[in-house]
């Protein structure tokens, strides 16, 4: 048996948990998710620059897009139990989440029907030194 290891020390669960925030205000913070506050993107979403008005606290919003590669739920569910699982200095921190279904007008065959839309976002400590991507290839 190996000992010595130092997993413990480096991966463990997070004790506070998440804070669920309502969808308008995650709206407000990231300016209406306006393509200048967008810092990055890719399948499964685009992430936003979100800037708190009460205390100027920065958060990174993660918007789940509807057509990904999962289902939303699934890809939520994933996200969340994998980020909360880790806990170390290189991990972004999970600070808040929402999962909010609004009643909403869509145009369905050349008519208009209400539709329950679900929303599904993700907050992060926001890291203001770039992406993995961009520090490991240079890359936007």
């Amino acid at each position: 048996m190996a000992t010595g290891s130092n997993t413990q020390e480096i991966i463990r669960p997070s004790p506070e948990l998440p804070k669920q925030l309502p969808f308008d205000f995650l709206k407000k913070i990231t300016n209406d998710f306006s393509t200048e506050r967008k810092i990055g993107g890719g399948p499964f979403g685009n992430v936003y620059k979100g800037v708190v008005p009460d205390d100027g606290r920065v958060l990174a919003v993660k918007k789940l897009q509807e057509n990904a590669p999962m289902p939303p739920d699934k890809t939520f569910n994933n996200e969340v139990q994998n980020i909360m699982a880790l806990k170390h200095e290189n991990i972004v921190e999970l600070v808040g989440f929402c999962w909010e279904t609004q009643k909403k007008l869509v145009q369905f065959n050349g008519r208009y029907i209400q539709a329950d839309i679900t929303e599904s976002l993700l907050c992060y400590e926001y890291l203001p030194n770039g992406s993995l991507q961009q520090n490991l290839f240079g890359m936007q």
